[in-house]
């Protein structure tokens, strides 16, 4: 096996909460481009890391019919699939309530980002319940939990923006329903190679400067504040590297975690019959159906949940490759 420490599932990017932005993110399915909205910060955070809609450069057209420069003109394009009261909230000056970008996690190169709102290292912070749970899953013990060689896959659900053209059948083909109301999918992984749970464990100037968590230290309102890092550098598979972090260049079906045969319940998953046996926290016995000789199984994905650690596995392992594979990530050593 790879020698991953625990794996861990974690849920980042707008959500249809209050506090997770009112929406999701949105991606194209003719080409599989897709751009992670960072949830919105609304307190007054420290002055280092207070980071403004504006202020986070996109590629104007990345997305195609959206020639936004920011991530405020993208939220706010009439083609971005967004409550308008989401829209009001981060471009009307006069009632606007939120002021900041939670930009996090940080997974290095980002295709639909200029240069200058960019990082260079990987970085993802926690705090909290979820952090709790990381440290010490369901109470098993802290040798259970998230530490140094353990790998986490974020995901989020994905809205289709409206109008999109295409010379061709679409990349991703998804009901008319999940293309509008959203699907999950896997969009990136980072592999922790340190744990900082106070400043003085950062040892890097630009998540000093820039990471949103930073500030969370010392105020009690955030407990268990935690920024799991990844320094630059590769990883092997066997006879194979890939990078310590990133973001997958485009998503795809091979990336989609919610089942096809669901349509009117995206949080409906279908997965490999392993994770049936791995069961990843939070995820109980009642969500799962699964019937044996089957190579996949169904899982209704709980609804808030934000982290969900399981174990190793030489299965998981195959399954990770493919999608590096299908991805165009993996390298020779």
């Amino acid at each position: 096996m790879y020698g991953f420490s625990r794996i861990s599932l974690s849920r980042k990017g707008f959500d249809s909460s209050k506090e997770g932005g009112g929406g999701y993110s949105p991606f194209n399915p003719a080409t599989g481009k897709y751009i992670v909205l960072p949830i919105p910060e609304t307190e007054n955070v420290g002055i280092k890391n207070r980071l403004g809609y504006e202020e986070i450069k996109i590629k104007p057209g990345y997305l195609n019919g959206i020639n936004a420069s920011n991530m405020k003109e993208l939220i706010c394009h009439k083609n971005i699939r967004l409550p308008e009261a989401v829209k009001r909230k981060i471009s009307d000056k006069a009632h606007r309530k939120v002021d900041y970008a939670h930009f996090d996690p940080w997974l290095g190169h980002c295709c639909w980002l200029e240069k200058e709102s960019a990082h260079s290292i990987g970085a993802f912070g926690q705090e909290g319940a979820a952090q709790g749970h990381l440290k010490n899953p369901l109470g098993l013990g802290e040798e259970k939990g998230v530490k140094k060689g353990s790998l986490f896959l974020f995901f989020s659900r994905f809205v289709a923006i409206k109008n999109y053209s295409k010379d061709k059948e679409d990349k991703i083909k998804l009901s008319k329903r999940l293309l509008e109301d959203g699907a999950y999918f896997l969009y990136g992984w980072l592999i922790v190679t340190r744990i900082a749970d106070c400043y003085g464990k950062i040892h890097n100037e630009e998540i000093e400067k820039n990471h949103p968590h930073v500030h969370y230290w010392g105020k009690p309102k955030h407990k268990n504040n935690t920024i799991y890092i990844s320094e630059q550098g590769s990883f092997k598979l066997n006879n194979l590297t890939i990078p310590k972090f990133g973001y997958f260049p485009e998503l795809s079906e091979d990336l989609l975690l919610t089942s096809k045969e669901h349509y009117k319940t995206p949080s409906t998953w279908e997965l490999p019959a392993f994770f049936y046996e791995t069961r990843p926290t939070h995820m109980s016995d009642w969500r799962w159906c699964w019937e044996k000789g089957n190579q996949n199984c169904f899982v209704q994905a709980p609804a808030r949940g934000q982290e969900f650690v399981f174990d190793e596995s030489e299965e998981f392992d195959d399954w990770f490759k493919k999608k590096l594979q299908n991805s165009g990530i993996l390298q020779k050593a």
